[in-house]
């Protein structure tokens, strides 16, 4: 007959379930347990831990805000800028078109006068030439 476990040098282990279980493994995550359950922290720790997790996160969501007001004030501006840009090329184009109908009538009129052999003194000269000729005219 064999001598027992112990008296073989072998180490204790319990066979259960068609697996073994060692005890010494048990008394470590026992102890393990004990240690993580003593070095917990404090209920005045952990109650300021998380009044400064929510101050963090009131700080964050004062950002986020500040943020998104930016983004949302960008938008705005960049639509009013879009409406400006619109306005302005529809006021050109109406400006355009006016400049060419008065452009158009003034050289109907004044074909008409040299039609007419009506003739303004001074209307073919530049502003400076037109002053020359007056000053030309007066000296003797």
């Amino acid at each position: 007959m064999l001598p027992p476990r112990r008296a073989r040098g072998l180490p204790r282990r319990v066979r259960r379930a068609g697996r073994f279980t060692c005890l010494p493994v048990r008394t470590v995550l026992l102890v393990a347990i004990a240690l993580c359950a003593a070095c917990r922290i404090s209920a005045a720790e952990e109650r300021a831990r998380r009044e400064t997790l929510a101050a963090d996160g009131r700080a964050l969501e004062l950002a986020a805000d500040a943020v998104e007001a930016r983004i949302l004030a960008g938008e705005t501006r960049l639509a009013v800028w879009h409406e400006l840009a619109a306005r302005h090329q529809q006021i050109s184009e109406v400006a355009c078109r006016i400049g060419d109908a008065h452009f158009q009538d003034m050289a109907r009129l004044l074909g008409e006068r040299e039609g007419l052999g009506i003739r303004r003194p001074g209307l073919a000269l530049a502003g400076s030439e037109r002053l020359l000729a007056r000053g030309n005219e007066q000296r003797p």
